[in-house]
């Protein structure tokens, strides 16, 4: 709940329209979000509450892993602004 709570204030703050898992491991060093499994929860739980919308792609022409992308729901963006 905490890495869920500490990703939620970061789209807060910064109101993606999209987010990466892995990007956000990279660049943004989030407190207990730099290691794969906890993003991962942390998303998963953001998902369920209804904050985020799975959106896999891949790029090419050739099967492989999909990225984990994610769209940040909207209702989530016009809260920020009330």
């Amino acid at each position: 709940e905490r890495n869920m709570a500490t990703l939620g204030r970061w789209i807060l703050k910064t109101r993606p329209a999209e987010v990466n898992a892995r990007d956000i491991r990279r660049k943004e060093h989030l407190p207990g979000l730099r290691d794969a499994a906890p993003m991962n929860e942390a998303l998963n739980g953001l998902v369920e509450a209804g904050w985020l919308e799975p959106n896999p792609s891949r790029e090419g022409d050739f099967p492989g892993r999909q990225k984990a992308d994610f769209i940040v729901s909207p209702h989530i963006l016009e809260a920020k602004n009330e």
